[in-house]
């Protein structure tokens, strides 16, 4: 159970830390596209994606393996992420907002549930602070980073190197043991 959970806060960091390098890159290349009136609908588009899918999303979780699901939803939101090197058009990158939403809502929300799972009723508000934390600080550790980053490698590149980043936390994610719980809902 514990190298389970530990598992769990080595994958997501990996994954925040990669948003937060993503970030930056992806506002210049939002602002090039289209200018700061894309911001809003891009970021609307992705919240209402998610929130959509939020339920929907809950009860997969509560009927399959979580740390398969969890994979194939990192290994997604790498593809997602390569996608952007190749988004042209308004309606590309919104569909990719789109997608990004939805995967987004499913990986919170497993992550969420892995962690209830992983951790005792007495200590579960510590582990859940734990992974809140790690996730926040990646994220805006990993910002000022690939602030830097993007003006050194490109647009194009963080795309790309992001992309790597996000699968290296889905293989992570392979080495978590589902509960025997979630193999026996495993259809």
């Amino acid at each position: 159970m514990k190298k389970n959970y530990r598992k769990l806060i080595i994958a997501s960091a990996i994954v925040y830390a990669s948003i937060g390098i993503f970030t930056p890159a992806w506002y210049l290349f939002l602002s090039q596209k289209g200018g700061s009136s894309e911001f809003g609908l891009a970021l609307g588009i992705m919240a209402m994606a998610g929130g959509i899918t939020a339920y929907f999303a809950g009860r997969l979780a509560d009927s399959r393996n979580k740390p398969k699901l969890l994979f194939w939803s990192y290994v997604l939101f790498s593809l997602i992420t390569a996608g952007y090197v190749f988004a042209s058009s308004p309606f590309a990158i919104y569909f990719l907002q789109a997608i990004y939403g939805i995967v987004g809502a499913v990986i919170v929300l497993l992550e969420n549930v892995m962690i209830s799972v992983y951790t005792s009723p007495d200590n579960r508000g510590r582990g859940m602070g734990l992974l809140s934390g790690v996730q926040q600080i990646g994220v805006g550790a990993f910002m000022i980073i690939g602030g830097g980053l993007v003006s050194i490698m490109g647009i194009s590149a963080i795309f790309i190197l992001v992309s790597v980043l996000l699968f290296i936390g889905a293989v992570v994610v392979l080495t978590i043991e589902p509960e025997i719980k979630d193999i026996r809902n495993t259809p």
